[in-house]
């Protein structure tokens, strides 16, 4: 698989204590990223968004686990992981700061996972993120 830049993948959990969503940042190198935008005339006239399209090649990614290993995760354990699910924030490049709110790299041009899926099998097994800003 041909790559084009790194990711900043930001995962959020809920810390039990504020019941408010925390994020923990992972810096990855090697993935591919394409935008591409997309137009339409509806009600409002004309309306444009990019949509994002990341695929993660998986070989020799340490420390990613399931979104579903993910959840089960105790508070704190977290912190040695990512996985990538609907909601979670990603930034082309390296990001060097903590989030506290999603506000926080809004700004820095953050685009929300809406979709993703785990391709594991064949000869390229990588996860696929969509996402739009």
């Amino acid at each position: 698989m041909t790559t084009n830049c790194n990711l900043t993948i930001y995962n959020r959990k809920i810390n039990p204590e504020t019941r408010k969503y925390e994020y923990t940042r992972t810096f990855l190198e090697g993935v591919h990223w394409h935008t591409d935008q997309k137009t339409n005339v509806g009600d409002k006239g004309l309306v444009s968004a990019d949509v994002i399209k990341v695929r993660i090649p998986m070989e020799d990614r340490k420390g990613y686990i399931s979104p579903e290993q993910y959840k089960t995760l105790e508070y704190g354990a977290h912190r040695d992981c990512w996985t990538v699910e609907n909601g979670d924030l990603i930034i082309r490049g390296e990001a060097t700061g903590e989030i506290e709110k999603e506000s926080d790299v809004v700004r820095l041009g953050a685009v929300k996972v809406i979709s993703h899926s785990e391709n594991m099998t064949g000869t390229a097994p990588h996860i696929r993120i969509g996402g739009s800003s």
